[in-house]
């Protein structure tokens, strides 16, 4: 709670509001402890705030796509808009994972992506993709399976599993977003599984990556319309895409080995689409860090792109 404004306050009504920092009676060391200076004054702590909630948002980056008819990236996990009490004065490291790099080459699957971390609470990176004949890889959302028989998709810790593959495919499976598993489609390529959109942030989340397909013709892996930042797969004449950055979007998977289209090779594997840490709290700016701040709605919001450190600054 907020210490009031004006009248009479004791020490005691501080060292309650500091009291999850510092529990003493003595004053200097209640200004010692809010980052005040000689000499103290009961005064200075007039509508001292010590501690108040801030809402966050975490996903980890996507996987990389696999190579040559491969399976789609997985998304990044996800962890939902939650509450945390934050303290003045105090700094929080935030860290952003990269995506997962796509791979070039058969008997390889694409890399997971990075973690993202906040508060204590880690989003796990999406799984790789399978390539031609490969299974896909664990992940926070689970990577596609390859091509050419019988192959399975990751495993999601905290997401969709990465789709599975059979004798009939036309290409690989997607990869598991964070509301929905990879494709399993029987004669023709996978659709990556369908991200979440955050309303509280205005955001997109760990859609799956689509998969390569392994036909001659003029088609290509699309990312669904609702699959919130996975990439298109493949196909025969148009190169696949990478998971877009900052959502966490499983990376497409490489279509058809051999051809080029502006001067990527059509069958390699894309990159996953790195992490991001959303915050926000209620009323104007106390806190920086970030590589957004802005307000809106009665809330300031800090947007890490990049790994970096909120530093609480007012109450």
């Amino acid at each position: 709670m907020t210490l009031q404004g004006s009248g009479a306050i004791s020490i005691g009504n501080i060292r309650n509001e500091l009291s999850n920092r510092n529990g003493s009676y003595s004053l200097r060391s209640l200004s010692s402890t809010a980052q005040k200076g000689t000499p103290d004054a009961i005064s200075e702590f007039y509508g001292w705030m010590d501690y108040w909630t801030a809402n966050f948002s975490i996903v980890a980056a996507g996987g990389g796509g696999g190579f040559d008819g491969g399976g789609g990236g997985g998304g990044g996990g996800y962890i939902g808009t939650s509450n945390t009490t934050v303290y003045r004065g105090t700094s929080y490291y935030i860290g952003v994972g990269g995506g997962g790099g796509g791979t070039v080459t058969w008997n390889t699957q694409g890399g997971d992506g990075g973690n993202s971390t906040a508060f204590g609470n880690t989003a796990n990176g999406g799984g790789g993709g399978g390539s031609k004949q490969m299974n896909g890889r664990n992940g926070g959302c689970g990577g596609g399976a390859g091509h050419g028989g019988l192959y399975y998709g990751g495993s999601g810790s905290q997401g969709g599993k990465g789709g599975d593959t059979n004798n009939y495919s036309e290409g690989g499976s997607g990869g598991g977003g964070a509301n929905g598993t990879g494709n399993i489609n029987a004669t023709s390529w996978g659709y990556g599984g369908t991200g979440i959109y955050n309303g509280d942030f205005g955001t997109a989340n760990a859609g799956g990556g689509c998969a390569g397909r392994w036909t001659d013709d003029n088609q290509a892996g699309d990312a669904n319309a609702t699959n919130n930042g996975g990439g298109r797969g493949g196909g025969a004449f148009i190169r696949p895409l990478p998971g877009t950055g900052g959502t966490g979007g499983g990376a497409g998977a490489g279509g058809y080995v051999g051809r080029t289209q502006d001067g990527i090779e059509i069958g390699n594997g894309q990159s996953g689409g790195s992490g991001r840490v959303s915050i926000r709290y209620a009323g104007g700016q106390k806190a920086s860090g970030g590589d957004s701040i802005y307000s809106s709605g009665g809330y300031t919001y800090h947007m890490f792109y990049n790994s970096g450190t909120l530093s609480i600054y007012a109450g």
